[in-house]
């Protein structure tokens, strides 16, 4: 799931969103925040999920979630001939 769902966290297209009778706009990484956080979205029981921290100690995930701002603000981690 995370692996799937993270990668949209980069999407910042706009959809329209219906919740409760009314219609609103979301970014997709709102929705797909909702997703990962939320027990109901679109009035569906969504399945509980361990949290990614849990899943990354078990061997599951490899490593923490790289932020795309931290690429851009300059955060390699070790990679000191990136860009030269």
């Amino acid at each position: 799931i995370y692996q799937g769902l993270e990668p949209l966290y980069n999407d910042y297209r706009k959809i329209r969103y219906r919740n409760s009778g009314d219609w609103s706009l979301l970014h997709v990484d709102e929705f797909v925040d909702r997703l990962l956080r939320d027990d109901r979205v679109c009035g569906i029981a969504l399945p509980r999920l361990p949290n990614r921290e849990v899943l990354v100690d078990a061997g599951y995930l490899e490593g923490p979630r790289v932020s795309a701002v931290h690429a851009i603000l300059g955060g390699n981690d070790g990679d000191a001939d990136c860009g030269e």
